[in-house]
């Protein structure tokens, strides 16, 4: 728990071109759900999200993973 994984999109898979995939050390955990992969794209190409492994549950064969992505506000734009 707690640990930094990495974000990254894959535009060559074959059933989601808006794919982000999650990786830890190298290893693929799974995917961003694709309803919100396009946010995660468009983070990831303004370099403003930041992943952690939250919370793992679920059944042995069908893990789920949760994580916590942090997203930096635009630059330029002020919180109300």
């Amino acid at each position: 728990m707690g640990r930094q994984v990495e974000l990254s999109s894959e535009p060559e898979n074959p059933k989601d071109p808006n794919a982000v995939v999650v990786m830890l050390s190298g290893q693929k955990l799974g995917y961003i759900n694709r309803f919100q992969a396009k946010s995660f794209l468009l983070w990831l190409r303004e370099n403003r999200v930041l992943a952690t492994v939250e919370r793992l549950n679920g059944e042995p064969g069908y893990p789920r993973l949760y994580i916590f992505a942090r997203v930096a506000a635009k630059e330029g734009v002020i919180a109300a």
